[in-house]
């Protein structure tokens, strides 16, 4: 499953919104490392049971750039992965995973 990380453009923060000032930010571009925060504040508030540590995933950033990265790990090990300068991508893998997918996954693991 692709995982869409949040992309925040144009927007103007809460301060100067509450101040009448028409003041953009700068782009902010969300990290597979915050949305791996975001999806275990999640779970353990929700408690489904899908997003465990042993979960399979795999980070891409700047693909097609000279310092593009591909990384695989489990869900928590994304926490220490340094994925570089944005755009992220995030995948979490389906629970069986075929055996060619999971010579990738092997090949891509732990690129920190």
């Amino acid at each position: 499953t692709l995982v869409w990380l949040d992309i925040r453009v144009r927007e103007i923060s809460n301060k100067n919104l509450a101040l009448g000032k028409d003041i953009y930010d700068a782009p902010h571009y969300m990290s597979c490392k915050v949305a791996v925060e975001q999806i275990l504040e999640a779970e353990e508030s929700l408690k489904t049971g899908i997003f465990t540590e042993k979960l399979k995933c795999v980070g891409v950033a700047r693909m097609g750039f000279d310092d593009q990265k591909i990384a695989s790990g489990n869900l928590t090990e994304f926490l220490d992965i340094d994925m570089g300068a944005t755009l992220h991508s995030f995948i979490v893998c389906a629970g069986d995973i075929h055996e060619i997918e999971m010579e990738m996954f092997d090949h891509f693991r732990n690129q920190k």
